[in-house]
Parts: structure tokens; C-alpha cells; sequence
């Protein structure tokens, strides 16, 4: 079953891809640290048209990610599996959408002047890795939606089990505390998943 994170940047900067690389990279390896376990970690960028899956390229690190809605970018990890990005732009669906969480969602109602300005910006991306990932991949994706919030100042949400639903929305900085962080949580399956991958990178 695929994983997503939504980021819903509140700025108008977009940042590279080598900006986003850097940081989750950094973020992985200080929760490595803190396990006492050592992982390197090679990111290669490809861009597939969206219509066919088709290759279009090789991506440069230092361009910036992915805005257009024709195509999609593949973080690939240390040649073991990959994290795809997607770009959307704003629709009435998501108008909807967000009345609903505003309404419905405590914590939505903190957000309402960050959603608002994403509003305007009238974009936002999706992470999503499938099902099958090895452990590098399945602990290391949810920090490139840290990052990239983290670096558009955006609000981070998912409903698809990425992470418990009663954390979202979220801003980066918040998120990054409880991200693979077992102590917050309430869901014995994510927290059994998530250890069942830490062991498996300590083998």
C-alpha cells in the first residue's frame, strides 16, 4: 500500500532538488546517529512523463523541483528503491477539501492564515512511495516532505497513513520531532513498522 505526505508551501520560493537532498539527508543521518547506526545514503534525481512512465531525463541537482503537472521526479535511493514527487495545482476540489478539514479538524483551525496563503500560491506537492520499499527508503522518505516544507515554510498533511492523521496539518519543524519518533504515537501497527525497519537497517 503507497505512503504520501502533501506539502503546502505558504511562500513563493521553490526550492533545487540539491537544497531538498541536503537537508533530508542531513535530518536521516542525525536519526541514524541517535541509533547508533550508520548509513550512507546516495540520491539519484530522474523525471518520467506522467501519461506513460516514460524516461524524459536525468535531473541536475541544481534545478528546482518539479512544477509542472505533465511529469514526475524519482528520488532514487541508494539504488534500492525510490520516492516520487508529484506536482498539483490548486482546484475547487481542494476548496472543498479544506472547508471540510477547517470545519471538522482541531488542528486545521490553527492553520486557516497558512492554508490561506497556500490559497494564493495556488500549488503544492505530493510525495508518495509505494509499497515494497526497503528500510532505507521507508524511514528516509518522509524527511523530503520535511525539507521541502521546511524550505517553502509550508504545511505538511496526510490522510493516506503516511503518519497518524491526528498530527496534520503540521509545519516542518513540529513534524521533524515526531517524525519515526515511537514515544509520540498511538498506532501499535506504524510503531511495529517502524522498528521492524530500523532492525532491519542495523543487519
Amino acid at each position: 500500500m503507497s505512503k504520501s505526505f502533501e506539502i503546502f508551501p505558504t511562500n513563493q520560493y521553490i526550492p533545487t532538488y540539491n537544497e531538498v537532498i541536503n537537508l533530508s539527508k542531513r535530518m536521516f543521518q542525525e536519526y541514524m546517529m541517535t541509533l547508533n547506526i550508520k548509513k550512507d545514503l546516495d540520491v539519484v534525481l530522474e523525471t518520467f512523463r506522467i501519461h506513460d512512465n516514460s524516461i524524459i531525463n536525468k535531473i541536475y541537482d541544481k534545478e528546482k523541483i518539479n512544477i509542472s503537472k505533465e511529469e514526475y521526479a524519482a528520488f532514487c535511493v541508494n539504488e534500492e528503491g525510490f520516492v516520487n514527487l508529484f506536482y498539483h495545482t490548486f482546484s475547487e476540489l481542494d476548496e472543498q477539501f479544506w472547508n471540510d478539514e477547517i470545519q471538522y479538524n482541531e488542528r486545521a483551525k490553527n492553520y486557516i492564515k497558512d492554508i490561506e496563503l497556500y490559497k494564493k500560491l495556488g500549488y503544492s506537492w505530493l510525495i508518495k512511495k509505494n509499497a515494497g520499499q526497503p528500510p532505507v527508503v521507508n524511514l528516509y522518505f518522509g524527511y523530503i516532505g520535511i525539507a521541502i516544507a521546511n524550505l517553502t515554510e509550508g504545511v505538511i498533511y496526510s490522510d493516506d497513513g503516511g503518519w497518524e492523521y491526528q498530527c496534520f496539518p503540521v509545519k516542518a519543524k513540529e513534524f521533524k520531532e515526531k517524525y519515526l519518533n515511537i514515544s509520540t504515537l498511538q498506532d501499535n501497527e506504524l510503531i511495529e513498522y517502524i522498528k521492524n525497519n530500523v532492525e532491519k537497517l542495523r543487519k
